[in-house]
């Protein structure tokens, strides 16, 4: 008996019994159907897994960046208290916790009336909606710095780095307030497909693929930077990344990173139309992304901040 199937994969399930030999049974080399179409489903995730990355680097990077504009600019809020620049990310935060219930009940329930979908859009057009404010984010980012450094040259600043730029912190915070939205949009789209589309005995498996990513894209970011450098200063040329914050061409470094962006979302949009998504029971999902965030906080912590 022998059955065949033209997939790689699917030659894991083929029993080849011949004459006058004994059935041996190895599960080393031989699986159920059950287990074939598991891989099968997270061999269909990798595509999707490795064209989101690109969306991490650009949240991970505009983050770290905007600490050290803010670190530059004047901190004033009121004439007795000064915010420490980290404190900004509290506007990505408090962003996402207003907008989660204003998407569950208001957005959702408008889009559902023009698709159909019970999600409203389905996961993967909620990560691209994400990836596109992610971008946008990164645009204004540009044209703060731009602003910025507009600042730093009209009072002679650019060769004084320890000096407090006369101009409010609270500029970057458009920014992050796009962070936010951006956040419910593509982070909790994310983590909502990779738990739902993982097969149904190993979803830990698909969590585990969302927050690997933020490890991965910091050490992408890492190189990067790195390759930033090493092609902004050749020749002598002064490099768009240097000590001197005020000497920085983030401006140029944050365009570009819309247009790597820009490539991510294209790449994206391609791999995400030839996805055919794990038939799934409505039932056993959750019915809000509120009740999803709380089925998962634990793990989106460290990431939703």
């Amino acid at each position: 008996m022998c059955i065949t199937d033209h997939s790689m994969v699917s030659q894991a399930n083929v029993i080849e019994v011949f004459e006058n030999e004994s059935l041996f049974i190895n599960p080393w080399h031989l699986c159920s159907v059950t287990q074939v179409e598991e891989v099968k489903l997270l061999v269909r995730l990798m595509p999707i897994w490795l064209s989101s990355l690109v969306y991490i680097m650009l949240f991970t990077l505009l983050s770290t960046i905007s600490l050290r504009q803010g670190m530059s600019m004047d901190l004033s809020t009121g004439p007795y208290f000064k915010i420490p620049p980290a404190s900004l990310e509290l506007f990505t935060t408090i962003t996402a916790m207003v907008f989660i219930p204003l998407y569950d009940i208001y957005l959702v329930p408008l889009m559902r009336r023009f698709t159909g979908d019970q999600r409203g859009v389905t996961l993967l057009q909620r990560i691209g909606i994400g990836f596109i404010i992610a971008i946008l984010a990164v645009i204004v980012a540009a044209l703060v710095e731009s602003k910025r450094l507009k600042v730093v040259q009209d009072y002679g600043m650019e060769n004084n780095p320890s000096a407090t730029i006369p101009m409010s912190v609270y500029w970057l915070a458009p920014q992050y307030i796009l962070s936010g939205i951006s956040q419910v949009f593509g982070f909790m789209g994310q983590l909502e497909f990779f738990y739902n589309q993982a097969p149904d005995n190993m979803q830990t498996l698909g969590t585990a693929l969302f927050t690997t990513s933020a490890g991965i894209a910091h050490l992408l970011n890492t190189v990067l930077l790195n390759l930033i450098v090493v092609a902004t200063t050749r020749g002598g040329h002064q490099g768009w990344i240097v000590a001197n914050i005020n000497k920085c061409r983030l401006d140029l470094f944050y365009g570009f990173l819309a247009c790597l962006g820009y490539i991510g979302f294209v790449v994206y949009l391609l791999v995400a139309h030839w996805y055919t998504y794990k038939k799934t029971s409505n039932s056993s999902l959750p019915k809000s992304t509120s009740q999803f965030k709380k089925l998962l906080t634990p793990k989106l912590a460290p990431l939703v901040v």
